[in-house]
């Protein structure tokens, strides 16, 4: 019996990237980026002055003016070449921010069969595994995460392209000691290992590769393997997987979330009864998210209150929607005489809000339902015209007559290292009443904050995390008619904070060692080449006569008779058949000609250039078209195998293989003799 095997080629549990391996074919499910390097870099002032000018705004009233000549953070000069800087006791590098792409595997990803991006964070990291050329399998995600998670990450780098600064030579990288700190810790990284950000053509290329995919739909894979898609709850178009092989059934987990927000409610049923279950991503922070929620907001208008701004460093996805509804609704109940005016600024909030109001599917009930009135599924809308909430691209522009004191923004990035918040850090900064609340789970506080420590303006950690918990999980495994056979976890849950899981069957990764998931068993798998008898066999049995072709692992079925015609009963013998003896297919009979011979490398590569398709051996045993932007991977007796997307590419390489194994260009593919011989 053969095996199904999965790697973990990611070391951060939130950020999982999973190579299953299965009889017929390869899967991978999820990339990784970690961002949280960005927090080893000095902030970026998005506005390069030579001092900080408190005065861009008219209504400006929070600072006095014995701030007026003071820069809250030194800027390098540019012909100093020491990329740190010093901010009381901190020291970031002067440099554009970089991030780690996390992919721990020497694996040629031209034995991929399929790559699934399961939400818009798993996204950020696809442009990095398509920059490899190797890689020309289909890549498959839902619609909101390739337009909604698009756009946030054309935020992220429009930011990063307006910074004012040379990109990093790691020349200040020490090198033991950065392997001291970071030890056998898979979470942390080295600086070697950090590289820049992708650019928008290379975004824009990565999800021209992705086919979108709807929800129940069945992707087949390597011919047996069978993926399904299902709302995980946690954002507009995240999901979980479910894999079919067989009579075998694996579910997958990603970011997944209970929370019950404006989001499609989370599919469980599918996922009771499974042969294996591997959950990701559990959430790390105790806080409940409804309570959470409510606090940050009531933290908010507390501060307004008082005189205070406040700023909130984030993406214009996730809890960003609901966040902004529970605010109005406590400014309405707490201070229903005042109107604090609320800013979001970001270059894609409006385009992504206008995409998001028509993602219905992708809603809770009452959020679905909503969108058969005449009224929007979310209240931003309103309270923009009624003047409650401003959306801006930039602080530029409209923004600067508009705004006024106090008032709440939020802007990117929840790094606080790019983006317009962080010029508010300086606009603020020096004002005890001000205060800047940071959300981001996937972001510690302390990390984010250590540059901003010295300033008068107050930072809280308030981290909304709407990820499962290990209690919601344990939950799943008692409900009514679960039948979870086997639970693979992270190897870092084993000692998670919080509720311990509750599994008669947990098992444990690390990342990079392969761990068996489930044995396969030796099955037979039968191709019908009529679907009108296929769709009735589906629903009744019964006795048809046919001839059968035998191939490896495969028997292809060629039904004479319609179901209806054929006697149930008894199977009569066949007259005038047109097989021999030998049980070998002959022309007569009504399957594909199939051809046997020895094949090499230099032989295909002659075959394909005759043909006029230029090709290179790449490595003993496989050959590239790039014209085609396909490889053919020789393997030893069992065949050669066409990795291409495209599907008239792939028959004209068949056809070239076919000719070639039916000696039709021997001739042109003979060595010429010289003279001599």
């Amino acid at each position: 019996m053969e095996s199904i095997t999965m790697t973990s080629l990611s070391g951060i549990p939130h950020k999982p990237s999973l190579l299953m391996t299965f009889p017929t074919c390869k899967l991978l499910f999820d990339c990784a980026v970690d961002t949280l390097p960005m927090c080893a870099y000095a902030p970026c002032s998005m506005i390069p002055k030579t001092s900080l000018d408190l005065t861009d705004y008219p209504n400006e009233n929070t600072i006095a003016s014995e701030f007026s000549n003071f820069r809250l953070r030194p800027r390098a000069p540019p012909e100093d070449l020491d990329p740190w800087i010093s901010l009381i006791g901190h020291a970031g590098v002067e440099a554009v921010p970089q991030v780690n792409y996390v992919f721990n595997s020497n694996i040629n990803l031209s034995e991929l069969d399929a790559v699934f991006i399961s939400n818009w964070d798993s996204l950020k990291a696809l442009p990095f595994l398509t920059r490899n050329k190797e890689l020309i399998c289909p890549i498959y995600a839902a619609e909101p995460v390739t337009s909604l998670g698009g756009m946030i990450i054309e935020e992220l780098i429009h930011f990063l392209e307006r910074v004012d600064r040379a990109s990093d030579d790691k020349q200040w990288v020490d090198a033991k000691a950065w392997d001291k700190v970071v030890g056998e810790d898979w979470r942390k990284s080295v600086p070697i290992q950090w590289q820049g950000f992708y650019d928008k053509a290379e975004l824009e290329n990565a999800l021209s590769r992705i086919t979108r995919v709807a929800v129940n739909q069945t992707i087949t894979v390597g011919r047996t393997v069978k993926v399904n898609l299902f709302p995980s709850g946690f954002d507009i178009g995240s999901c979980n997987w479910s894999i079919e092989i067989s009579n075998l059934e694996i579910g997958y987990w990603a970011a997944s979330s209970q929370a019950r927000e404006y989001m499609h409610e989370m599919e469980t049923k599918r996922f009771r009864q499974l042969d294996v279950l591997i959950p990701t991503s559990l959430r790390e922070v105790a806080a409940n998210p409804g309570d959470a929620i409510a606090n940050i907001c009531a933290t908010i208008v507390s501060n307004l209150k008082k005189g205070g701004n406040v700023l909130v460093p984030t993406e214009p996805v996730g809890p960003f929607y609901g966040l902004i509804e529970c605010l109005i609704g406590e400014m309405d109940r707490s201070a229903p005489n005042q109107c604090y005016p609320v800013y979001i600024i970001s270059p894609v909030a409006s385009r992504a809000h206008s995409w998001t109001n028509i993602s219905g599917e992708w809603f809770n009930e009452s959020r679905r339902n909503s969108l058969f009135d005449p009224k929007m599924p979310f209240h931003i809308k309103e309270f923009i015209e009624n003047k409650r909430v401003y959306l801006y691209n930039s602080i530029h522009g409209d923004f600067s007559s508009d705004y006024r004191v106090p008032c709440v923004v939020f802007a990117g990035h929840p790094s606080l290292r790019i983006g317009d918040a962080v010029y508010f850090t300086e606009l603020w900064g020096g004002n005890a009443k001000n205060l800047a609340i940071l959300t981001h789970p996937d972001f510690p506080f302390d990390a984010v904050w250590e540059p901003f420590r010295h300033l008068k303006m107050r930072g809280i950690g308030m981290p909304l995390d709407l990820r499962l918990t290990t209690a919601q999980l344990n939950q799943h495994f008692t409900s009514n008619k679960a039948d979870v056979k086997k639970v693979v976890l992270a190897a870092d849950y084993s000692n998670h904070n919080s509720l311990p899981i509750t599994h008669p069957s947990l098992h444990y990764f690390k990342p990079c060692l392969p761990i068996e998931l489930v044995k396969t068993p030796d099955i037979v798998h039968i191709v019908c080449y009529s679907d009108k008898v296929k769709k009735k066999l589906d629903a009744k049995t019964g006795i048809v006569q046919g001839y059968l072709n035998h191939l490896e692992d495969c028997i292809e079925w060629m039904p004479l008779l319609d179901l209806s015609e054929a006697n149930a009963k008894t199977l009569q013998p066949l007259q005038n058949s047109s097989a021999n003896i030998s049980g070998k297919v002959l022309p007569s009979l009504p399957f594909k000609q199939r051809y046997r011979g020895n094949l090499s490398d230099i032989n295909l590569k002659k075959a394909l250039d005759f043909s006029g398709y230029r090709s290179i051996i790449v490595s003993p045993g496989t050959v590239s078209v790039p014209a085609l932007d396909a490889k053919i991977i020789i393997s030893g007796t069992h065949g050669a195998r066409i990795r291409c997307s495209n599907t008239d590419n792939r028959m004209a390489i068949s056809k070239v293989l076919e000719n070639l194994l039916r000696n039709e260009l021997t001739e042109h593919l003979a060595v010429p003799r010289t003279a001599s011989d």
